[in-house]
């Protein structure tokens, strides 16, 4: 007979072993994005968008802030990407609130108009979120 693996432990197995060559694979696309001009630059990033918030948003917090730190680029492209990845991570984990929301204030400054509209758009999103949160939150 064969041995019976529940399936929470199965699952637990599966994810550990998935969750590792993942985490690699951000990694690795963001040293690339460091190296990369604008359009590769920009495909590495949505690759780490779709790994990191759509496939395993357990990796969030571990690659926020490396994320973030192309808020310095000097394409606006990669910065107006850089405000979408933090609502985005906002909506996935509202938790994440308290870290970006100071960066959102530093972007607001940006010299490029562009930017700063999304960065406003952004403000406005998170605030409606902030506020459902906190009305739930006294119910």
């Amino acid at each position: 007979m064969a041995n019976f693996v529940p399936l929470s432990e199965q699952q637990e197995a599966d994810e550990a072993t998935e969750s590792k060559p993942t985490t690699q694979k951000v990694i690795s696309l963001l040293n690339e994005a460091q190296l990369e001009q604008r359009q590769k630059k920009m495909d590495c990033l949505y690759q780490v968008k779709e790994l990191v918030i759509n496939k395993d948003p357990d990796l969030l917090d571990s690659f926020l802030d490396e994320v973030i730190a192309f808020q310095q680029d000097t394409s606006p492209e990669v910065r107006k990407f850089v405000v979408q990845f933090m609502q985005d991570a906002c909506k996935t984990d509202d938790g994440l609130l308290v870290r970006v929301i100071p960066m959102l204030s530093y972007m607001i400054e940006d010299l490029n108009s562009s930017v700063v509209k999304r960065v406003m758009t952004a403000f406005m999103q998170l605030y409606m979120m902030a506020f459902v949160i906190s009305l739930l939150s006294r119910v």
